[in-house]
């Protein structure tokens, strides 16, 4: 029943909420590198949404991945996030981020698909943005470097590996080729409906 859920779909959002007002609240306290701030919301995002699953059906994310998306826009319009808006002018990656999200909801069979889904976009694409800031070793296509790659490819493998090696392989190669390939943020759609659709045709 729907109403059974709404209080788990409550406590979500306003975790949800909650953990991204404490974001932007230190980054206009203390200011840190707007790099930080940034991927600090993507990362704990992925990591609430995979937690709440939990407690909550993952295909609440359909719903709750459009709401959030929605919201951004507002607040990118009228009243600008510090703690997303380094890129703000070049990059759609924050909007796509809930976007990504409600499709991978809405492709995966089922949670555990879902799961490693959104924990591949929070942790190996935010391994990809540090490694590669701190060890390119080579510059690729699109910004894109080596080492971010291969932080990638190492990240998505650990994080899919409870899907069994072969599908966690496959994750990894083809997330890291859609992170490569996908400009302007995109890849916060690209790589969470990827990884959602070879998990859940693999699993």
């Amino acid at each position: 029943m729907i109403t059974d859920a709404l209080p788990g779909v409550l406590i979500t959002v306003l975790l949800l909420a909650g953990f991204l007002l404490l974001n932007e609240y230190v980054a206009r306290r203390w200011q840190p590198p707007a790099e930080v701030s940034r991927k600090t919301a993507h990362v704990g995002s992925a990591v609430i949404a995979a937690i709440s699953c939990l407690w909550l059906d993952h295909r609440w994310y359909v719903i709750i991945g459009v709401l959030f998306a929605v919201a951004l826009v507002l607040a990118r319009r009228f009243l600008p996030l510090r703690s997303l808006s380094a890129r703000a002018e070049r990059s759609w990656g924050e909007l796509l981020f809930g976007i990504g999200v409600a499709g991978a909801a809405l492709i995966a069979t089922g949670t555990a698909p879902f799961v490693l889904a959104v924990l591949v976009l929070g942790l190996a694409d935010t391994a990809a943005h540090l490694i590669g800031r701190r060890f390119p070793l080579r510059r690729l296509i699109l910004g894109r470097t080596a080492g971010g790659s291969a932080a990638f490819l190492t990240i998505a493998f650990l994080v899919a590996l409870p899907a069994g090696l072969g599908p966690a392989a496959v994750v990894a190669v083809v997330g890291a080729l859609a992170e490569l390939i996908s400009p302007r943020g995109t890849d916060n759609l690209t790589v969470p409906i990827v990884t959602a659709a070879l998990l859940s045709a693999l699993a």
